[in-house]
C-alpha cells in the first residue's frame, strides 16, 4: 500500500472537464484498494458550469464544519479520499490570485512535511504545477504524469518530460507519445461512475430514444458515429441521433 498525492489549480470536482473525472474515479478505486489518497486542488475550471459545482463541494463542507469562511482553504473527506479544496474567486485558472497559488503551495508543502508521500500525480504545464513537481522531485518522490490528448505532442512541457512514470486513458494516446518520451507509460482502466441513488426499473417501450455525440471529431468516432446514425435512419427506428 502506498501514500499518493494528487495536486493541481484546477477543480478535481469539474464535471465537465473529463481529466478531473477520470483521475477523480482512480483516486477513488486507489482507496478502495487500500492506499491512502490525498488531494489539494483549485476550484478553477473550463466552463463556468464547472467552477459553480466546485463552489457548491466548497460551501458544502464549509457548512458541515460548521464553519464560515468566505476563502481559503476547506479539509475534508470524501469517499475515502482526503481533499483540500482551495476556493478561487475566479474560474478561469489565468485569473488565479497569487495568494491563491500560495494557498495551493503551501498546502501541498504541509502534506509532503506530514505524510510520508511516495506517489505524486500531476498533470498540466503552468508554473505553479511545476513547483509542486520539483518540489516533490527534490524530496525523490515518484512522479507520474496523467495524459489524456494529443495537444501536448511537440510541446516543451518539463512535468512530461521529466516524470518517472506516465499515465494515460488509451492504448492509442501511448502509441502518440510512447517514441519522444522515456517514460514508462501505464494504460489506466476506465472506471464508471456509480449511481448517487437508485433507479426504479423502467420498461424499454417508455425509454426517450436519444443519442448524444459531444465533442465530434475523427479520433474520437465521428466517422463511426455517422455510420450507425445512417443506419437506424434507414431502418427507420424511433432514435434521434445530436451532435454537439
Amino acid at each position: 500500500m502506498a501514500n499518493f498525492l494528487y495536486s493541481n489549480t484546477h477543480s478535481i470536482f469539474d464535471y465537465t472537464n473529463g481529466i478531473s473525472k477520470s483521475l477523480k474515479l482512480i483516486l477513488e478505486n486507489l482507496v478502495k484498494l487500500g492506499n491512502s489518497v490525498y488531494v489539494i486542488t483549485g476550484c478553477t475550471s473550463f466552463s463556468e458550469e464547472g467552477f459553480q459545482e466546485s463552489i457548491k463541494a466548497w460551501d458544502l463542507a464549509n457548512k458541515q464544519q460548521f464553519m464560515r469562511q468566505k476563502l481559503g482553504s476547506i479539509r475534508f473527506n470524501q469517499n475515502g479520499v482526503n481533499y483540500s479544496l482551495i476556493r478561487t474567486k475566479f474560474g478561469p485558472s489565468l485569473k488565479l490570485q497569487i495568494w491563491e497559488q500560495e494557498y495551493i503551495y503551501r498546502e501541498v508543502i504541509r502534506i509532503l512535511d506530514t505524510k510520508e508521500i511516495e506517489v505524486c500525480i500531476c498533470w498540466g504545464s503552468h508554473l505553479l504545477e511545476e513547483s509542486i513537481f520539483k518540489e516533490a522531485e527534490h524530496r525523490k518522490i515518484n512522479i507520474c504524469y496523467y495524459l489524456t490528448n494529443p495537444n501536448m505532442k511537440g510541446k516543451d512541457n518539463y512535468l512530461l518530460k521529466n516524470a518517472n512514470h506516465i499515465w494515460t486513458d488509451s492504448h492509442a494516446t501511448k502509441k502518440l507519445y510512447e517514441d519522444d518520451l522515456k517514460s514508462n507509460f501505464m494504460v489506466m482502466p476506465k472506471f464508471i461512475e456509480e449511481p448517487k441513488e437508485k433507479m426504479e426499473e423502467i420498461k424499454s417501450s417508455s425509454l426517450i430514444k436519444k443519442c448524444l455525440f459531444v465533442n465530434p471529431t475523427l479520433y474520437k468516432g465521428f466517422e463511426a458515429f455517422i455510420r450507425i446514425a445512417n443506419y437506424f435512419a434507414k431502418s427507420k427506428e424511433d432514435i434521434t441521433f445530436t451532435c454537439v
